[in-house]
Formats: structure tokens, sequence, C-alpha cells
């Protein structure tokens, strides 16, 4: 958009109410909005299971990075004739 042009208007606000849920809200659609009534309905076990650490770190997916990063240096090795 050009530096000149005029800022298109806000969209309008909508808030959920209590116990409304995203998938209710027309402007998310039920697709995205059932995506959202989802990990909203996730979050409380998810932040137990965040205080339930005993090392106080936190590690999210680190097997599913293990695995991704261990098959892109196999496949660099294969690209690079070391295989």
């Amino acid at each position: 958009m050009a530096s000149d042009a005029e800022r298109p208007k806000d969209a309008p606000l909508h808030r959920l109410g209590e116990g409304e849920l995203f998938s209710e809200a027309p402007e998310l659609g039920v697709s995205l909005g059932s995506i959202f009534d989802h990990d909203l309905f996730n979050m409380p076990k998810i932040q137990k299971g965040m205080h339930n650490v005993e090392s106080g770190e936190r590690v999210v997916a680190n097997d599913h990075a293990v695995r991704i990063r261990h098959f892109h240096q196999t496949l660099d090795k294969y690209i690079n004739g070391e295989l």
C-alpha cells in the first residue's frame, strides 16, 4: 500500500460472551473457530503440565525437533555425497 493511501477502517470488535465458543463467531468461521475452541479447552491441562516439570525447564516437542534435525542432517549428507 502506498504511503499516501488512506488507511482502511478497523474491523469491528467482537468480544465473546461468557461461555460463547470461538466457532460461534461468524468472522472466524467454523473451521478456524473450532481450532481455537480446541486449543482453549486444552490450555488448563497444558498449563498444569508445565508446572509439573521437576527440572523447571520448558521443553516443547523436543522429540519431534530431534527427528526433523536428524532428517535434515542425513539429507545434507546424501546431497553432499557423504553417504
